[in-house]
């Protein structure tokens, strides 16, 4: 009987344990999940970043498909190869459909898939060189010369971006800083 008591009074205490909530072991943060906010912590963190806006430049000026690919129809869907779509140099590849939405015999519309590719990568690296530059000055870096280098580095991505969509379309919305999407679309065309 003594034992039942004993048994009953731990189940008892058990239950109520389970009852009371742990705050602190659940608000843990994702070690693997990095944000823009927790991203940067190392001078390696900003080169990484950097590297970034150069990995969305040569993605705009390659292809969504694989690069390496010349039978593949996106092979040459990038940036690089459409001036010479409009040109003779289309017949050395006449098996590949080069840009099949009309931009190879100058029916361009509004919408198209390179027009839409170098409109999204240039704004990929808009936004990542952004990222960098909203941070760049607050961090404290040790090595000497390279927060001015990086800096200088995203800079000329950032105007090399905005060259491009200003050639492609003439003006476009000027993103000087990290937005969110909503402040984004609120912003106007520029000249």
């Amino acid at each position: 009987m003594k034992k039942n008591i004993i048994i009953k009074g731990c189940l008892a205490v058990a239950a109520l344990s389970l009852m009371t909530s742990c705050d602190d072991f659940l608000e843990e943060e994702p070690q693997s999940v990095y944000t823009t906010e927790t991203f940067y912590t190392t001078e390696s963190d900003f080169d990484y970043a950097v590297t970034a806006i150069y990995q969305a430049q040569l993605k705009a000026m390659s292809a969504p498909g694989d690069p390496n690919s010349v039978t593949s129809r996106t092979a040459w869907y990038g940036m690089f190869r459409f001036p010479s779509v409009r040109s003779d140099e289309k017949s050395l590849y006449h098996a590949i459909t080069f840009y099949s939405d009309g931009a190879e015999n100058f029916t361009d519309t509004e919408t198209g898939g390179a027009k839409d590719y170098a409109w999204q990568y240039m704004y990929i690296i808009i936004n990542r060189a952004n990222s960098v530059l909203d941070r760049i000055d607050a961090f404290n870096f040790t090595t000497a010369g390279l927060q001015n280098e990086l800096k200088g580095q995203a800079l000329a991505l950032r105007g090399w971006a905005y060259y491009q969509l200003g050639q492609w379309f003439g003006g476009v919305p000027l993103i000087t800083t990290e937005l969110s999407v909503d402040e984004t679309l609120k912003i106007g065309r520029s000249s």
